[in-house]
C-alpha cells in the first residue's frame, strides 16, 4: 500500500539519512543527531503527520569493519545511548525488550553488522506488534 504525501518528501528523507546509525557510527555529535529527529517531527507534525520513532539497535563494530571495511567510533554505545534516550521521550516502538542494547549486534541478527537480518526484522516487527496498541493510544490523547 503507497501513500503520497504532498509534502517535500526530499527534505524529510533528506533529513532522515543524516538520523541514525551512520551517522552516531561515524561520529556525529548524538546532539545533532538528535536535532535531526525534532526536524523531522516539526516538518511531520506541519504537514499533518503523526511520526512514531523507534529506538536505535546496537550495531557490531566487528562485523562493520568486516562487511564494509569502515571503522565505528569507540564510543558508539555513548552516542546510541543519547539518541536513544532522546527517542523516549517520543512516541515510539521500543526494540530493546527484543534487541538488548549497550551490546554488539549478535551477528545472527545482522550479518553486517549494521543492518538486521530477517530473525532480527522478525523481533521488530514482534516489537512493533506488541507495542502498536499503545502508540495509537497515545496519539489519541495528543
Amino acid at each position: 500500500h503507497h501513500w503520497t504525501i504532498g509534502i517535500r518528501e526530499v527534505d524529510i528523507i533528506k533529513l532522515y539519512q543524516r538520523s541514525g546509525t551512520n551517522s552516531l557510527r561515524a561520529g556525529v555529535d548524538p546532539d545533532d543527531v538528535i536535532s535531526d529527529l525534532a526536524a523531522i517531527k516539526e516538518k511531520c507534525e506541519q504537514n499533518g503527520i503523526c511520526p512514531i520513532f523507534m529506538t536505535l539497535p546496537p550495531i557490531n563494530p566487528q562485523n562493520i569493519a568486516r562487511a564494509f571495511n569502515e571503522p565505528t567510533a569507540e564510543d558508539w554505545k555513548e552516542r546510541f545511548a543519547a539518541v536513544n534516550a532522546y527517542i523516549r521521550t517520543q512516541i515510539h516502538i521500543d526494540l530493546a525488550g527484543k534487541i538488548p542494547e549497550g551490546v554488539d549486534l549478535p551477528t545472527e541478527l545482522g550479518l553486517d553488522g549494521i543492518h538486521l537480518d530477517p530473525p532480527g526484522k522478525k523481533l521488530m516487527a514482534e516489537a512493533v506488534n506488541e507495542q502498536w496498541e499503545k502508540v495509537l493510544a497515545q496519539f489519541a490523547e495528543k
